[in-house]
């Protein structure tokens, strides 16, 4: 009877080590499958945080825009040549170089100097309207793997006040 329960005994280490083994395995393939997919979506999650910073980028640049287009016309004063006085006011956002603070107050001078009407006065109504556009490029971290994302933002600006 001693050597039956000494089988026994052997019997329950081996399948204990079988058992131990397939957990240890399954383990270890669990662990790896949850670096994999962690690998992955922080490379995904990384190109959704760069989006996200691209769009508030343009939201802060557009506010900034309306900002120092407002103040600019706000500050116009003459019903005959308003354009001219909007231009000369626009000039004071210059640094010393020669540069707007805003770089995208440049395409509002691009837009006065095309020919198209942008400001006029109607009777005592100084009306504004300048088409914007915004365009961020967001790259992925590593540039050879991955597509680079555009966001162009447009919108009209439209801004009227009364001269005095």
């Amino acid at each position: 009877m001693g050597v039956c329960a000494k089988m026994k005994i052997k019997n329950k280490h081996a399948s204990m080590t079988l058992a131990t083994t397939f957990l240890v395995l399954a383990t270890l393939v669990l662990v790896i499958f949850a670096i994999v997919v962690f690998n992955s979506k922080q490379n995904s999650s990384l190109e959704e945080l760069g989006s996200v910073g691209a769009l508030e980028n343009v939201y802060v640049r557009s506010e900034t825009l309306n900002f120092y287009l407002k103040e600019t016309a706000d500050q116009v004063t003459s019903k005959t040549d308003a354009i001219k006085d909007f231009s000369n006011r626009l000039v004071q956002y210059k640094d010393s170089e020669g540069k707007y603070v805003s770089s995208d107050l440049l395409q509002i001078e691009y837009q006065l100097a095309d020919g198209k009407k942008h400001i006029w006065v109607e009777g005592d109504i100084l009306k504004i309207h300048f088409d914007i556009t915004f365009l961020e490029i967001i790259y992925p971290p590593d540039i050879s793997k991955g597509k680079s994302y555009e966001f162009k933002y447009a919108y009209p600006f439209s801004y009227e006040r009364r001269l005095t």
